[in-house]
């Protein structure tokens, strides 16, 4: 937890944001997600209603449920794009109690009506928890079923065993996983991303399924192929007002966030100009941009090094250069990010590679993620992870899907054949 959605640094060091390198929050799935759930007001009966207000009088949204976003307006105004939306809960309890609230809400019985024990012993959200193999046993009929896990947990190695009436479900594959972080004077230190690395969990346990049964897709495939799938992204903090209001007449401010293209870059930059302040104890004179680039691995038209090499001093050299910018800047520290994995969703694939959300021989788990198949529907948005969950849950538990899920789930053999590439 924590490895993706972070506000890291200062604005003395330099803030480290992940903005833009994340499945962008948009989507039909996500809009019927956050229409589910309560948001504790009798005005705005669920969060949705709460932010689409929001966004009509152009307010904040309600602090009481912590949530800060910038929203785009688009041509229908139930089809929110949300380009930056962190929801708060303040307990495991509150994170439960939210799901049973949102049961209730849409007429279905709660979740403590279907299990074993009462609530508080039948919920348990384990942190500081690791887990390192996953036991597949075939059942009477032929079909596999999970029967243990091996956990990690707080420092222990103990064993859980899963009864029969339990799921598992799995996220499957980790796109900032081998991400590293330098600092304006000196480039990101590469760490291993061999599959079977600590830092790549997700990965190794996909890895180890692949193993025992075909079926489960094949994650050498995505986590294995650098080249094609790395992404490198930056964060600039400047106390220069000169140069962020030079940004801003060149860049179109009628919109939040707006993203400058240059397009003459060896590395393909992207820089986007948010609205401000980006951070909540950032300074009303301090500014943050952030900005990411396709191809780190290529030399610079003013820098000659490659992305991957430079520090951020040197990568805000190479911005400016490409925006003529006359001057020089004055206390502004730069943070350059490397994400090997990053597009690792979007490469070439063959109709194998990724697993069913529930393979047709499990008996009582499935996998959900930007790493599983939903044959009509791109892995890049947010929504691909909440539809999968959706499908998981309805399928190994009985819970309906949602109206348009069918839509999304209906396939045709040349859909099958839709293959995804970033560069």
């Amino acid at each position: 937890m924590g490895a993706a959605l972070h506000d890291m640094g200062d604005s003395s060091h330099g803030y480290d944001q992940f903005a833009g390198c994340l499945p962008i929050p948009a989507g039909a799935p996500l809009n019927e997600l956050l229409g589910s759930i309560p948001s504790g007001r009798d005005s705005d009966p669920t969060v949705l209603e709460e932010i689409q207000k929001a966004e009509a009088s152009h307010m904040p949204a309600n602090p009481h449920h912590r949530t800060k976003f910038i929203l785009q307006k688009t041509n229908s105004k139930e089809n929110l794009q949300l380009n930056k939306l962190g929801l708060s809960i303040k307990s495991r309890v509150d994170l439960a109690l939210l799901m049973i609230r949102s049961e209730k809400r849409l007429g279905r019985n709660q979740i403590s009506d279907f299990m074993p024990k009462n609530f508080f012993e039948s919920v348990d959200f384990l942190f500081d928890t690791k887990v390192t193999d996953i036991v597949v046993t075939a059942a009477r009929d032929g079909r596999q079923r999970v029967s243990r896990l091996s956990l990690i947990a707080n420092g222990f190695q103990i064993t859980k065993e899963i009864d029969t009436q339990d799921i598992v479900i799995m996220m499957l594959g980790s796109t900032v996983s081998g991400s590293s972080s330098g600092t304006n004077s000196h480039h990101p230190v590469s760490k291993p991303i061999e599959p079977a690395d600590e830092l790549d969990e997700n990965w190794a346990l996909w890895l180890e399924l692949e193993t025992n049964q075909l079926t489960f897709g094949n994650p050498y495939n995505f986590c294995t192929r650098l080249n094609e799938s790395i992404l490198a992204s930056f964060t600039i903090t400047t106390a220069d007002s000169s140069l962020w209001e030079f940004l801003v007449s060149i860049a179109d401010h009628s919109a939040a966030g707006t993203m400058i293209m240059l397009q003459e870059s060896n590395w393909k930059l992207r820089l986007c100009i948010p609205t401000q302040p980006v951070f909540s104890q950032q300074p009303r004179d301090t500014y943050v941009i952030w900005g990411f680039m396709l191809f780190p691995r290529r030399k610079g038209n003013y820098v000659q090094k490659l992305m991957e090499q430079c520090s951020g001093a040197e990568i805000l050299t190479e911005v400016l250069g490409h925006l003529g910018y006359p001057t020089l800047v004055h206390h502004t520290m730069t943070i350059p990010r490397l994400m090997p994995r990053m597009t690792s969703m979007l490469l070439v694939r063959s109709m194998t590679d990724r697993p069913e959300i529930v393979p047709a021989n499990s008996l009582n788990f499935g996998f959900i993620g930007q790493f599983v198949e939903i044959p009509r529907y791109s892995s890049v948005d947010i929504s691909y992870g909440i539809r999968t969950a959706q499908v998981a849950t309805s399928r190994l538990m009985g819970i309906p899907l949602p109206k348009n899920a069918h839509d999304d789930l209906a396939s045709t053999p040349m859909n099958l054949l839709r293959l995804f590439y970033w560069k």
